[in-house]
């Protein structure tokens, strides 16, 4: 019986671990996918097209490089506190690119070790129940999306720098709810596509044992 249960247990534990990885994986895509998605006020900010570009992918470079500390905007303007609150999400970025890795490489190390023991049958259920608790969750925060991304941000930011005007912070004009809205389907796309991905393996050779 102990035994039955430390298996089970272990099991649920790289299951874990796989879905932090999966996760982390996931939101990197997503954001390297986001300027696909912004969107273009010409009117509002008098720019073209290619400024719009050059300046979303200086922001994203600066999010996303580690080694890149400096935030400078060509053509959009960009407020103190607009460029603070780029500071924080950067934070939450590197931390997220961090965990990815860390957690990419022990996945990998518990998959082939799982699989060298043939035990790898042991993590089907468990990743079905992270896909149906995943699913009930992305339902209920995509049918509330605008009120629950407004109030994810009082609980992720410990100051009200997000809150931008567009007059001095044309950057926002770029990601409106929608843009954040069309991410997060695709995050969370990205999450079931690789945890269905990796339970077909799984399933497909525990039937040829």
């Amino acid at each position: 019986m102990t035994g039955t249960f430390n298996s089970r247990a272990k099991a649920v534990l790289t299951v874990v671990v796989i879905t932090i990885a999966i996760v982390s994986i996931a939101f990197f895509i997503t954001c390297n996918l986001s300027p696909l998605f912004i969107s273009y006020p010409l009117h509002q900010l008098s720019l073209s097209i290619k400024e719009i570009n050059s300046d979303y992918f200086r922001l994203l470079a600066y999010l996303e490089i580690p080694w890149t500390n400096h935030l400078e905007l060509k053509n959009i303007t960009l407020s103190p506190n607009g460029y603070q609150h780029f500071r924080d999400v950067r934070n939450y970025l590197l931390a997220n690119e961090l965990v990815m890795v860390a957690s990419t490489i022990l996945c990998l190390r518990v998959i082939g070790k799982r699989k060298r023991r043939k035990q790898l049958w042991e993590l089907l259920v468990p990743l079905e129940l992270v896909m149906v608790v995943l699913l009930i969750a992305t339902v209920l925060l995509v049918i509330n999306f605008p009120t629950i991304f407004v109030g994810s941000h009082y609980l992720l930011f410990q100051n009200l720098d997000w809150v931008m005007s567009p007059q001095s912070n044309g950057i926002i004009l770029l990601m409106p709810v929608s843009f954040f809205m069309k991410l997060f389907t695709i995050w969370m796309g990205l999450v079931f596509f690789f945890l269905g991905l990796l339970w077909l393996w799984i399933r497909l050779r525990f039937l040829k044992l």
